[in-house]
């Protein structure tokens, strides 16, 4: 079993030997993996380390053990922390309390005490890594979340284009009765249910009622074999599976099934339905195709009545699609043109182009919906000040380019390459703004480490952007961070300061960005691992 990994943070060295030395660590199940006597000392280690566990003294220079558990809190909200503090101060220890330290314990503190806090913390950690990694616990919770999840995806399914390969997925992992390749969405909607009330009796009774009618779906569904039943608001879904060479037309027994069910909720339930039902989807992306036109089939409930089934083809005759390139779908293409990612644009793509796919579908709305999503291309180039002359030629025709095509899978292969050529080309110009960006925050701090308080954040106000974004992008292009950056320039100031004047190291310090001259010398030496007076001695 792996240790628990301990940090003791206090600014006397005597009492961290002691209490190292008086503990029996190992043997508790325990291991110090470092010590540090201040919190700016500490949040150095614990970023390299992230110890399960930090006991801490309040009162120490340069960073005080309160503000040490604030930066903990927030930075690394999964260690503890154990605060041992010499001063019974009630206001500490409200604080304490508030910044979720687990005990605050006055010094001086007995192996005893400590062997005994050791143990209650190591339950403590046990507990929860035993609730994480309880294998049993998280099978049977995804079991308890599986008709969610199952009602989930059918809604999704439904609602938006889903891939081939999402969808066979969840209906093997759902174990759904689904085994064709052509469906058809009917919408079951119970009539009262359009009628607006502010009884909430009634209300309520609304809810049972909708439970009630899907009881009796559920049922003949399952008898007649007619695929599956879900919920959608106050709507009852269902998903109906063709055979091989069945016509929805002439397929007697999926009408006689939604008829039964229509008459048993009158029967049973003293209350009436109305079925709307699509046309057949041959494509499994594009059944929410079919639901819509279930939907749609509702709303001629004013013009035929209700309490019956309305089949769309028979109020809309030579019913066409129509596709649209919507806000979502822009988003969705223009995030991954610009993360960059060839896969996920790929996929982004083949979503767009499925739906025109075995659709009826006109010239000219063929024609828009391409156009539409070229013209969000073109828009992200123009919006990030790059030039045409990549992608196309000034003589090019969009209608022309677009009707050479002779199948989807070329528009597809086309798209793609513009897109992929588009994200090389932002992905390029974000590396040089990145680099430029990094130039203009060394140099400004070359200019101004002299001054005690420059901070990440009034750079970050002098460059016009976020401190978050610049601490990654600093780190990552750098492998330093502001901190440690503008530090090295300081010392290394500091020691041509120290080689080439008679300053004294308070002066020098000073000069450097440190207005407290123990403070420079604890930071010298730290980085050097001499005093400025050895350095100055030659003591290199």
């Amino acid at each position: 079993m792996s240790l628990y990994k301990i940090l003791l943070v206090d600014d006397e060295e005597e009492i961290r030997k002691g209490i190292i030395k008086k503990i029996k660590w190992e043997e508790l199940g325990f291991c110090v993996i470092g010590e540090a006597e201040n919190g700016v000392e500490a949040l150095d280690i614990i970023d390299k380390t992230v110890p399960d566990i930090v006991f801490t003294d309040i009162r120490m220079p340069f960073m005080d053990g309160i503000k040490l558990a604030e930066n903990i809190k927030y930075r690394f909200p999964t260690t503890k922390v154990i605060i041992l503090s010499g001063f019974d101060d009630f206001e500490y220890a409200q604080i304490a309390i508030k910044l979720g330290v687990m005990r605050y314990i006055l010094k001086p503190i007995n192996s005893i005490e400590m062997n005994e806090i050791l143990r209650e913390l190591k339950g403590i950690l046990d507990e929860e890594i035993l609730a994480i990694n309880n294998i049993e616990n998280l099978k049977i919770n995804y079991q308890k979340s599986l008709p969610l999840l199952r009602e989930r995806f059918l809604n999704h399914w439904i609602t938006e284009y889903v891939t081939e390969e999402v969808i066979a997925e969840n209906i093997s992992n759902f174990e759904l009765s689904l085994a064709a390749d052509r469906f058809i969405a009917a919408v079951i909607r119970p009539d009262d249910f359009n009628k607006e009330t502010a009884d909430s009796n009634l209300a309520k009774n609304k809810s049972l009622l909708k439970i009630a009618i899907f009881n009796i779906c559920e049922e003949i569904v399952n008898l007649k074999d007619l695929g599956i039943a879900f919920m959608k608001m106050n709507e009852i879904v269902l998903i109906i599976p063709l055979l091989e060479g069945d016509d929805l037309k002439t397929n007697e027994m999926i009408f006689l099934g939604l008829d039964q069910i229509r008459a048993t909720v009158q029967k049973y339930l003293n209350t009436t339905i109305t079925i709307g039902v699509g046309t057949v989807c041959t494509n499994k992306p594009m059944l929410y195709k079919s639901y819509e036109e279930a939907v749609a089939a509702l709303d001629y409930t004013v013009i035929v009545g209700s309490n019956r089934i309305i089949y769309i083809e028979d109020i809309e005759p030579a019913h066409s699609f129509e596709v649209v390139f919507n806000e979502k779908d822009e988003r969705e293409l223009l995030a991954a043109i610009r993360i960059g990612n060839a896969n996920q644009i790929e996929e982004v793509i083949s979503m767009l182009v499925g739906r025109i796919e075995g659709v009826t579908l006109a010239l000219k709305d063929y024609q828009l919906y391409i156009l539409d999503i070229i013209s969000s291309i073109l828009k992200l180039k123009r919006t990030m000040e790059l030039g045409l002359s990549s992608l196309f030629n000034k003589e090019d025709n969009f209608l022309t380019i677009i009707n050479n095509f002779k199948t989807k899978e070329e528009i597809k292969e086309w798209l793609c390459n513009i897109c992929i050529i588009l994200s090389k080309e932002i992905s390029l110009k974000r590396n040089t703004n990145k680099n430029e960006l990094i130039e203009r925050a060394k140099e400004y701090i070359k200019q101004n480490y002299s001054d005690e308080e420059l901070s990440a954040e009034k750079l970050c106000n002098y460059l016009h952007i976020s401190t978050n974004y610049f601490s990654a992008l600093f780190k990552k292009e750098t492998k330093l961070t502001f901190t440690n950056y503008l530090t090295l320039i300081r010392i290394d100031k500091a020691k041509e300061l120290l080689r080439t004047t008679e300053l004294k190291a308070f002066d020098i310090g000073n000069k450097v960005g440190y207005s407290e001259g123990h403070y420079f010398s604890y930071v010298f030496k730290k980085a050097t691992g001499i005093s400025p007076t050895e350095y100055r001695n030659g003591k290199v």
